[in-house]
């Protein structure tokens, strides 16, 4: 009777740990997309403060990695296509469709809609109003995933 109570205490324990690990590593995820949100908001300002604003439009579809002071743990760099051979928890930048994309480690709380990968991707894109980009201002780093974790 003891041995069944310690294997449930051990088993919700070990459950909890891998909620916290999952939520960490979804924490890691999002505060790299911050940063990388800042590098491109100090990307646009350097460029205007040069007074090239133009230079702005070279922004879009960038691997935005290179803002960054280092990579994050476990970019393994720019790869064509997605491949389900590259590791876990891993970052890496699809050459194919210009976005930076992410494969979670542990998924038991990461949901994508039915066919899709279990990959988070970003992208550079330029908001427009017809054919006309708005400004600088108007780039932004945004999913193109659908995804739902915790």
């Amino acid at each position: 009777m003891v041995l069944a109570v310690i294997a449930v205490l051990a088993g919700g324990l070990f459950h909890a740990l891998l909620r916290y690990e999952e939520l960490a590593e979804k924490t890691a995820v999002d505060m790299t997309i911050r940063n990388l949100r800042s590098g491109l908001r100090w990307q646009i300002a350097e460029r205007l403060l040069r007074g090239s604003p133009t230079e702005t439009a070279a922004l879009v579809g960038a691997n935005p990695i290179g803002w960054l002071e280092r990579p994050p743990d476990g970019y393994i760099g720019e790869h064509a296509g997605p491949s389900a051979d590259l590791p876990r928890g891993s970052w890496y930048f699809d050459t194919d469709s210009r976005e930076l994309a992410y494969r979670p480690n542990l998924t038991l709380h990461f949901e994508a809609p039915a066919g899709r990968s279990d990959e988070i991707r970003w992208r550079v894109i330029a908001r427009r109003r017809g054919n006309l980009v708005l400004s600088a201002e108007g780039l932004t780093l945004d999913e193109t995933t659908q995804y739902r974790w915790f």
